[in-house]
């Protein structure tokens, strides 16, 4: 029997004719249907009527209502995924099983040794040869399960590069070696209570301001001006939905569609303490989503970033190649709240934007910005580097490694910048400056939670603010005080170059140019590490004596800089030949013993950066210094396409 019916979507189920149709006969019965049609009976979340109602108004009350509804909802959806999910877990990754003749094979040698224990010496070599055997079976199902698995990605096309190292993780496992213990005074600290105690007294120093001596009194200008500017840094204590503004992008009224957009597309990431992830939002009613949108515009137009997504879970992530013993050599990742990075999400993709449209960011400046990357950085750099030696220039690169660049960012020195440097809105200001205000922070490490943890300092890493706010912070680098030097930024990676056409002259501009941005540096509780800073002379010919290289003039007691014969860019091994070498492995270092690969040089000119359109080829024909010939002939090597000469 087959049977059709329609029901509308403002009707109830007809459960009476649904029981006629299953007891008019015995046989087995078929119930087919959309049950992912917007029905109010399936409780679709467009429709859902049995959720708890959040209207409420908050125009005119005091910001502390926003922390008050915001608990409450985190309350609400919790009940909700404690009554509604299911408590199991389902380990769905593919892992490596031994094979049924493996597993026989080590039944066997079990069973023998066993029955042996008392002769062992007599069938030690039977027991050697079987042993062997079930080593061998072993890796031979390890070999099969990773053929396996690289068949699975013959067919993919990763274009993206995240995407593609995702692969290679999750298709190489774990690199980290399993914790032991701390070294703390020649102490060796195993138990986890300790362990933990460690950990939290080296953060809870690390995330505080900590001014170099000479420039102690700029460290209390800043700080005076920030106790005495509190109107533009603090929020109102009042809501006013009317500071909301649509004419500036920044101030404009926060849409529901744009809530819903943004859940949608937001990757599955690691929720906070809440649990409340990316999975669980997308199943919210409409009345939920829109008390959410409002309480959003209200935090925009009080300026005030709410106290539930200020409070983070912090990872300890072990870095690689590192002496795990020592709790510096540990990345602190902030596990926040999935409803602050929604909020933080609508900010960051508006600042953005208005930062671009009205050209804010410096040109150094090369990461975390639309239509840039470290492609452009590098075309750049190694345009200048050919360019020097066609001019026969000597040219020297330093690469600064820049200490803990999120965690020791000044707060006070931050906020100045945002409030006298940038032509934000009022509401704006007072927004990003209540992110950095009273942020608190719990360490997480083989099951223990450490004490609280008050943030003087840092941005916290995992927040999607955090690398906009860091190029805010370091937007205004002072630019090079030759007109042929070079700086290059990419986040809190820093390049200098210079060019001088003696040895003597190009180690002296390099020394002017790194005194300047040391200065600075220090004036705004930067720290750059001096033994990861590296010097790079391109194409020397002969090393005669030059004066050391040092990051400034006035710290004496510093070693002059390390110089090496090639160092990592951005990622690629480069050599004192100026040439690209391998791309550096993920993870991992590429410095001093890393021999270069034998890739070419993209095109020797400037041209080759700023004429995308006219292709690299013909960008490099337009440069004078170089010829047809030579370029058709660097065509061919890169395999370019001829019929654009």
């Amino acid at each position: 029997m087959i049977s059709t019916a329609y029901i509308r979507p403002n009707s109830n189920l007809p459960l009476a004719d649904f029981n006629k149709l299953f007891s008019f006969t015995n046989l087995p019965v078929f119930f087919a249907g959309d049950l992912n049609a917007n029905h109010h009976a399936f409780h679709h979340t467009s429709n859902n009527e049995h959720a708890e109602d959040f209207d409420f108004e908050l125009n005119g009350e005091n910001t502390h209502e926003i922390d008050r509804h915001w608990n409450h909802l985190f309350a609400w959806i919790s009940a909700a995924m404690l009554h509604s999910i299911p408590r199991e877990h389902f380990k769905t990754r593919k892992s490596f099983h031994p094979s049924e003749r493996t597993k026989r094979l080590l039944t066997c040698y079990r069973n023998r040794f066993i029955q042996n224990l008392h002769r062992l010496h007599r069938v030690r070599w039977d027991l050697s040869i079987l042993r062997n055997h079930v080593i061998d079976s072993f890796d031979n199902d390890r070999k099969i399960h990773w053929e396996n698995l690289i068949k699975e990605t013959e067919g993919m096309r990763v274009r993206n590069p995240r995407e593609f190292w995702q692969k290679i993780r999750q298709l190489r496992g774990s690199n980290f070696p399993p914790f032991s213990h701390l070294i703390k005074d020649n102490n060796i600290i195993s138990d986890p209570v300790d362990v933990i105690k460690i950990f939290h007294d080296h953060w809870q120093s690390v995330f505080y301001p900590q001014p170099h001596p000479l420039f102690n009194e700029h460290f209390q200008t800043i700080t005076t001006w920030s106790n005495n500017n509190r109107i533009e840094t603090e929020p109102e204590q009042i809501i006013h939905l009317d500071n909301l503004d649509d004419t500036c992008e920044l101030s404009a009224p926060i849409l529901l569609e744009e809530i819903k957009q943004i859940i949608m597309r937001f990757p599955r990431k690691a929720p906070g303490s809440s649990q409340i992830g990316r999975d669980v939002l997308i199943h919210l009613p409409d009345n939920v989503l829109r008390a959410m949108t409002y309480l959003y515009n209200s935090s925009l137009a009080s300026g005030y970033y709410p106290s539930p997504f200020k409070t983070a879970l912090v990872a300890l992530i072990p870095k690689p190649q590192k002496d795990l013993t020592d709790p510096k050599n540990y990345r602190p990742i902030s596990l926040l709240e999935t409803l602050g990075k929604i909020f933080e999400k609508v900010i960051n993709s508006r600042l953005r934007r208005y930062l671009d449209d009205h050209d804010m960011f410096s040109s150094k400046q090369f990461g975390f910005r639309s239509h840039r990357s470290t492609q452009d950085a590098l075309n750049l750099l190694t345009s200048y580097c050919v360019n020097n030696k066609d001019r026969q220039l000597k040219t020297v690169l330093v690469t600064k490694d820049v200490e803990r660049a999120f965690d020791t960012v000044w707060h006070a020195g931050l906020k100045y910048k945002l409030c006298t440097k940038f032509n934000f809105p009022l509401c704006t200001k007072r927004l990003l400056c209540s992110f950095l205000d009273d942020r608190k922070l719990k360490l997480k490490f083989k099951g223990k939670i450490s004490a609280t943890i008050d943030m003087h300092a840092g941005v916290p890493m995992g927040s999607i603010l955090s690398p906009t706010l860091y190029i805010l912070y370091t937007n205004d680098l002072p630019d090079p005080i030759f007109p042929d030097s070079l700086t290059l930024l990419y986040a809190d990676d820093c390049t200098h170059l210079a060019r001088h056409d003696s040895l003597t002259g190009v180690v002296r501009r390099i020394n002017d140019e790194l005194d300047i941005v040391s200065r600075w540096e220090h004036k705004w509780l930067i720290k750059t590490n001096s033994t990861k800073t590296k010097v790079l002379f391109i194409n020397p010919r002969h090393n005669p004596p030059y004066d050391p290289i040092h990051l400034n003039s006035f710290d004496r007691l510093q070693a002059p800089l390390q110089t090496t014969r090639s160092c990592t860019v951005l990622g690629v091994s480069r050599g004192n030949h100026g040439s690209r070498g391998r791309r550096a492995a993920h993870g991992g270092s590429a410095d001093g013993a890393r021999e270069t690969a034998s890739t070419p040089s993209p095109p020797p000119s400037l041209a080759e950066y700023t004429s995308y359109l006219a292709g690299p080829a013909r960008a490099a024909h337009l440069a004078r210094h170089v010829s047809l010939s030579e370029t058709r002939r660097m065509c061919r090597r890169l395999e370019f396409p001829l019929n654009s000469l």
